[in-house]
């Protein structure tokens, strides 16, 4: 019998199936033994404390992440969590599970085309004729004539989710979206022609307060907010799916991170 393949080899695969590799990249080891024998591959939108146990309960000991795992982008500032009881727990949680974790976020992006992290969230709350902006993050579709509360509930039933956040005059009519990724510079690239903006997690000190002088001065632009994770978490079925045609040996399944607001007080 074959043995199984070690982490390192199913990176191996992943970067031999994208068309290119982004250099340089986020897209490394992050914990774990990447030399380990791989008994099944989870991907998931972030490598969270619940993530990772349950991939380690899905017999999963590789998980591949869009996002950090020690909450930077680069995953390092390590020094600033030595004696964190947070950051140590997750170490531990890490060395108890034996879970390698790898993180696959630029060339994921980068290395197919259309990027399947935006596309996939576009198909999922229902735009049409959608068309990309700019910059590599902003894009624009269209939906039927509707008011800008309406979106927003439309985003939410779409996304089976309550953590939808609205700046702007909710009685506008809106029907061209643009869409942007967590700042105001991608919004600004979406608002070309476009009544309403939809971002996943962005400051507040710049993007809400634009949206909201642009209101108050009787511009009519709209804005509608969602978590990071309302925005990303559906593609990690896509890139397991993916994933399972570069490995077919090994079992690959997806893994929520879970929302994460629990309570809303109205």
């Amino acid at each position: 019998m074959p043995e199984s393949l070690t982490a390192r080899q199913v990176v191996g695969r992943i970067r031999a199936g994208v068309g290119g590799w982004v250099e340089p990249t986020v897209d490394v080891f992050k914990a774990g033994d990447p030399d380990r024998p791989v008994t099944g591959v989870a991907t998931t939108w972030m490598s969270t404390s619940y993530a990772i146990q349950a991939a380690a309960e899905a017999g999963c000991n590789f998980l591949v992440t869009h996002e950090p795992t020690f909450w930077n982008h680069q995953d390092t500032h390590h020094d600033w969590f030595a004696a964190d009881p947070t950051y140590q727990a997750k170490v531990d949680l890490i060395d108890r599970t034996g879970v390698t974790i790898w993180r696959f976020h630029d060339n994921n992006h980068a290395g197919f085309d259309p990027d399947p992290v935006l596309w996939t969230f576009l198909n999922m709350i229902a735009l049409t004729g959608i068309s990309k902006g700019d910059s590599p993050f902003s894009w624009q579709g269209q939906v039927p004539r509707m008011s800008l509360k309406q979106f927003a509930e439309q985003v939410a039933r779409c996304l089976h989710t309550t953590n939808v956040r609205v700046v702007g005059d909710e009685n506008l009519t809106v029907h061209t979206i643009g869409i942007g990724a967590h700042n105001l510079d991608t919004g600004l690239d979406a608002n070309h022609g476009a009544e309403a903006v939809l971002i996943g997690e962005t400051r507040e000190w710049d993007t809400f307060e634009y949206y909201r002088d642009a209101a108050l001065l009787g511009i009519p632009r709209g804005l509608v907010v969602i978590s990071h994770r309302d925005l990303e978490t559906w593609a990690s079925t896509v890139l397991a799916n993916w994933l399972a045609l570069q490995v077919p040996e090994l079992k690959v399944v997806a893994i929520d991170s879970l929302p994460p607001f629990q309570m809303q007080l109205c």
